[in-house]
């Protein structure tokens, strides 16, 4: 199959880490790949055998755009258009009614963003959620409700992860240094979290455990005005996480961010700008995923409440270790990439 992957931006980001995941799964199954994206950083970890187009999606250029991605699609006899994020959605769906060709579009944020109006929902051919409670809430739609989809992201399970076995780190390090992540793209909403967790949080944990670490990893507008001090680490954009999940004791994030580091095995504090949730055990697990580890029921940050809640980590790290290992298996057979990609091929080939 030929399959056209649009994506406005390429630097680090849920849905961009999700993109290039899935074409490079995409082509490992044997399909041919076209990805039509801003330049970024995300281009040096794309298979080198999935075709990489360069382009800015300005909508100013909605019209040299339609006519520059039909040449493309008529020259290489492309199959289904999958779009992700707001403006490639749009350009798909407009696509996709002039060449009578099939079209999907992934939605990672918020619905009334990525689809924009009624015009795209209606005429989109088919949509993903990776985000199970806004599918959920999609299902009786007279206007979508039939051609909807939940599809998690996918993880990459390499030979560390495959051990679900692993009883290692079960109790805390021999150096007692509690490492604490924050890993996001750090907008202005998150920035404003780290703040407070670096003035208002890392204070007072540092008065009953000196040794904790609180690191960074991410960039953003977000970071101006957050510099380096005792115990605060920035580690900006980086290539690679995997290196971080394994050094983290307890790390703090949402959505692929969460379920990567519970794939591999290490403790997730749910915290998202506007929701102070729980960390991750067997008992919440459920409940969780289901809204993409975004604990929407919660209240507000909280400082005094992160403060309790990273304490109750500490005093209790041992416990939540082994409730990680235990789920990593779990997060591992349900959000394998292979079985994932196998999934939005299937939704492919409906459409043909």
């Amino acid at each position: 199959m030929k399959i056209l992957l649009l994506v406005k931006n390429f630097d680090f980001g849920g849905s961009e880490n999700h993109v290039r995941d899935l074409a490079n799964e995409l082509v490992n199954l044997g399909h041919k790949v076209w990805l039509v994206s801003r330049d970024g950083r995300q281009a040096n970890l794309v298979d080198h055998k999935v075709v990489q187009i360069r382009d800015n999606f300005y909508e100013w250029r909605l019209m040299p755009l339609i006519l520059k991605l039909i040449l493309l699609i008529k020259r290489e006899k492309i199959d289904v258009i999958h779009a992700h994020q707001r403006f490639p959605i749009l350009l798909t769906t407009i696509i996709g009614l002039l060449l009578k060709l099939p079209t999907v579009a992934t939605v990672h944020g918020m619905s009334r963003h990525d689809l924009m109006n009624s015009f795209v929902k209606r005429n989109i051919s088919s949509i993903i959620f990776i985000n199970e409670r806004i599918y959920t809430s999609y299902k009786f739609s007279p206007v979508i409700g039939n051609k909807i989809h939940y599809i998690p992201n996918g993880i990459v399970i390499g030979e560390e992860q495959k051990n679900t076995e692993d009883k290692d780190n079960i109790n805390c390090r021999s150096d007692n240094t509690i490492r604490i992540y924050y890993v996001s793209r750090i907008d202005r909403r998150h920035g404003g979290v780290v703040a407070r967790l670096i003035d208002e949080v890392m204070p007072m944990i540092k008065k009953e455990y000196p040794s904790v670490e609180f690191h960074i990893v991410g960039e953003g507008k977000g970071l101006e005005g957050i510099e380096k001090q005792d115990s605060v680490f920035l580690h900006y954009y980086s290539e690679e996480l995997y290196q971080f999940y394994r050094d983290a004791n307890l790390i703090i994030g949402v959505g692929r961010v969460a379920a990567e580091s519970l794939a591999n095995g290490i403790p997730l504090l749910s915290i998202k700008n506007n929701h102070l949730g729980e960390i991750v055990t067997r008992e919440n697990f459920e409940r969780l995923s289901y809204s993409n580890f975004v604990a929407v029921n919660s209240s507000a940050f909280s400082s005094k409440k992160a403060v309790d809640t990273i304490m109750d980590f500490c005093r209790r790290e041992p416990f939540y270790k082994k409730e990680a290992l235990f789920l990593k298996k779990v997060v591992c057979e349900a959000r394998n990439i292979r079985s994932i990609t196998e999934k939005t091929v299937d939704i492919y080939t409906g459409l043909l």
